[in-house]
């Protein structure tokens, strides 16, 4: 399927003098408010390749400017930001390469390049304004550059920390006598903490443990780097036919799953459905469109109301929600929810390529209000677009987790730095929360032809 270049930039361009003149009328850039649906519509155009970032940017940069010289006198900058500012996927062409006709068992990851070992261990914290107690959950490196996802719980009866738990500053030894320094990057709140651990410089691969120590008098923590990874049965199959449209919109609606979308699409949603089937990215008789709209209407979502009432009135075919989609829904109107799990469980699973990315999920860290999954990634993009993650980058690998209870969780990223090393560190929000009896997932991550699936057991050593 070839998008229309020309058709994209038409719409784009009709679009931008649309809303000129609406502003205009309506005097909102006065108010430091940016009105419509431009901004989203050029990303989403961007996103699937069917304009161009550069002309993208430009148009959004004429109304910008146009409304500027309007009112000279208005405020600065209270038009349009530019779409540099808006999160963009790594350039990847389609249609997508050949891929394995059928799926099967993936073969063991070659030691060397990129490697990870599970820890599951605890090293007590000996700091006053600090009493948790710091879990390293797992070990990942490559020739150049060694993390460890950690995270750190109060200890029992410890009072909860005002301005939220301190990682204090840690080093290593390894059996050859080298040292190392740490440094901690993450989150932290009154009762915990989840994050990363970079070791500089990195350990060489024929290191065999390494040792954490607060100080030379303190205890230390061996981490055994040979340690075999988590077991897990990892398949990769061929991912269903979709343009690149429709996974566009299917991530959409994966993030709008989540109630925490980065950005409050509203009526921008119709016009995004409007312009991507001008520009030929969505088939004729696509189903997205209707599966978008029906999750606004069943979901009461304060978006797509012109889907949602071309849907009612038979204008686009009905169609059910994937079971996925369902099984969040129903979770999330139910009155009596499974308790959530608080504790934290460590994995080590490094996942076959995918779209030229590899990623490893480095482990779990659990509370009450919501469940983080710890994921390095080899090969993320390092651009003007892609410090961020959005809507934009998720199409091409949105995460869906099933639990051993059989519910379905959607895992959102919210942004990643690579910092000048070559594996970037992320946390997957894990929506809804895990329930305390979860003991096995099926993590399922699908790129533009094939589908990873790795079933991976749960162990929680700390709770």
């Amino acid at each position: 399927m070839t998008v229309d270049t020309e058709a994209a930039e038409t719409f784009l361009r009709l679009l931008a003098e649309a809303e000129l003149r609406q502003a205009v009328r309506s005097g909102a850039h006065l108010r430091g408010g940016y009105p419509g649906s431009l901004l989203h519509t050029a990303a989403a155009l961007a996103t699937v390749g069917a304009l161009d970032d550069r002309v993208a940017d430009a148009i959004v940069g004429d109304m910008d400017a146009a409304l500027a010289l309007r009112h000279p006198g208005g405020p600065a900058g209270v038009a349009a930001p530019r779409l540099r500012s808006m999160p963009m996927p790594p350039k990847v062409p389609f249609p997508p390469p050949a891929r394995p006709a059928s799926g099967g068992p993936v073969p063991p990851t070659p030691a060397g390049r990129l490697w990870a070992a599970p820890a599951g261990q605890m090293f007590r914290l000996h700091d006053e304004d600090t009493p948790a107690n710091l879990w390293v959950l797992s070990v990942v490196g490559t020739p150049d550059s060694t993390w460890c996802a950690v995270g750190a719980m109060l200890q029992g009866r410890a009072r909860h920390i005002p301005y939220g738990l301190r990682v204090p500053r840690l080093r290593a030894l390894d059996d050859r006598g080298g040292q190392y320094g740490m440094h901690f990057s993450g989150y932290s709140s009154e009762t915990a903490a989840s994050g990363w651990l970079s070791i500089h410089p990195p350990v060489p691969d024929d290191v065999r443990w390494i040792e954490f120590y607060g100080h030379l008098d303190t205890p230390r923590l061996r981490l055994d780097l040979a340690a075999p990874p988590t077991p897990a049965q990892v398949t990769v199959d061929p991912a269903g036919p979709a343009s690149p449209g429709e996974r566009l919109l299917d991530a959409i609606a994966a993030g709008m799953l989540t109630r925490e979308a980065d950005v409050n699409l509203g009526n921008s949603l119709d016009t995004i459905v409007a312009a991507l089937t001008a520009a030929h990215a969505l088939p004729p008789g696509s189903l997205a469109p209707s599966r978008l709209a029906t999750l606004c209407q069943r979901a009461l979502l304060d978006a797509g109301p012109g889907l949602v009432a071309a849907l009612e009135a038979g204008e686009l075919p009905a169609a059910g929600l994937p079971e996925p989609w369902t099984s969040v829904l129903v979770h999330s109107v139910r009155r009596h929810r499974p308790a959530a799990k608080t504790g934290i469980a460590p994995l080590a699973v490094v996942l076959p390529e995918l779209d030229g990315i590899r990623f490893v999920l480095a482990g779990l860290h659990s509370e009450p209000d919501h469940s983080l999954l710890s994921v390095v990634a080899q090969g993320l993009p390092q651009d003007d677009h892609g410090h961020k993650l959005g809507f934009q980058w998720s199409q091409w690998f949105p995460w869906w987790i099933r639990d051993s209870a059989g519910q379905w969780h959607v895992a959102q990223a919210g942004g990643y730095g690579l910092g000048g090393h070559e594996l970037a560190t992320l946390h997957l929000r894990v929506v809804p929360p895990l329930p305390r009896s979860v003991t096995r997932l099926d993590v399922i991550i699908t790129g533009r032809a094939a589908r990873v699936s790795a079933t991976v057991p749960v162990v929680w050593p700390a709770g």
